[in-house]
C-alpha cells in the first residue's frame, strides 16, 4: 500500500496533511477498494497519533474524505461502511475527543451513501 512507501521515506515526515493528501487520492481515484483503503489511512492516523505522533490527527476532514470515499463507492457495503465510521466518530465525541466532531459534510456523506446503496434499509435510515 502506498502508506507503506510513504513511510519509507527518509525524506518524509508523516504529519495530518500527508495522510489527508492520501486519502484525497485514494478518493478521487476510486476503485472498489477505495473505501478499504481510506479507512485503513484513517486508522494508521489513529495508530500513529495514539502512539505519541502529536503531528499526526485524524480530525473531521479526514473523516469526512473517508465517508465521501464511502460514498461515491459502487461496493454494496459502503453505506454501511459510512454508518459505522460515523457512528464511531459520535462515539468518540461523546467520549471526550472534541476534536472529532461530526461535521454536515460527514452526515451528507452518510446520506448519500444510502441514497446510493438502493436498498429498503436506506429508506429507513
Amino acid at each position: 500500500m502506498i502508506v507503506r512507501n510513504v513511510e519509507e521515506l527518509d525524506y518524509v515526515s508523516p504529519n495530518s496533511v500527508l495522510y489527508n493528501s492520501l486519502i484525497d487520492c485514494i478518493t478521487k481515484n476510486g476503485g472498489l477498494n477505495a473505501p478499504s483503503q481510506a479507512e485503513d489511512v484513517l486508522a494508521k492516523m489513529r495508530q500513529m497519533h495514539n502512539e505519541g505522533h502529536s503531528d499526526v490527527r485524524p480530525n473531521p476532514y479526514a473523516y469526512s474524505m473517508v465517508l465521501t470515499c464511502c460514498a461515491r463507492s459502487q461496493d454494496k457495503g459502503a453505506a454501511e461502511r459510512a454508518d459505522r465510521i460515523l457512528m464511531n466518530m459520535e462515539q468518540m465525541y461523546e467520549e471526550g475527543h472534541s476534536d472529532v466532531i461530526a461535521n454536515d459534510r460527514c452526515y451528507s456523506a452518510v446520506i448519500t451513501a444510502w441514497a446510493r446503496n438502493g436498498s429498503v434499509k436506506a429508506v429507513q435510515r
